[in-house]
């Protein structure tokens, strides 16, 4: 009777190691999970046409520039040129990376030129 005990927990404890196994096989197949910063999933910088440049604008320089704050200079005649030197002075002077300054000059000069 004792050894057929020891026989049962001894296949209960196997069976709970493939199990466990198998387990840790099927997570590590799996991706990790996005992080979550402030309750939303911030956007991917490789995925730059996905971006928002209203929100954006919004999040990083709504606080001192109105979005109509630099229409006069992109409706200019050397427009190329203001977008080169806003591309320039958000490089200098926000918190946004290269990816989000191009989505807040791009909404800029649509704002611009509606």
């Amino acid at each position: 009777m004792r050894a057929r005990r020891v026989r049962w927990a001894a296949r209960a404890f196997t069976l709970a190691l493939v199990g466990a196994a198998a387990l840790v096989a099927w997570r590590a197949g799996r991706p990790p999970p996005t992080p979550v910063v402030g309750g939303a999933v911030d956007p991917p910088a490789s995925a730059e046409a996905e971006l928002d440049g209203r929100a954006l604008h919004a999040r990083y320089c709504v606080r001192c520039h109105a979005v109509d704050a630099f229409d006069d200079a992109l409706r200019a005649s050397n427009q190329g040129e203001a977008v080169l030197d806003m591309l320039s002075f958000l490089e200098d002077h926000g918190a946004s990376d290269g990816v989000q300054d191009r989505a807040i000059v791009r909404f800029l000069l649509l704002q611009a030129t509606r």
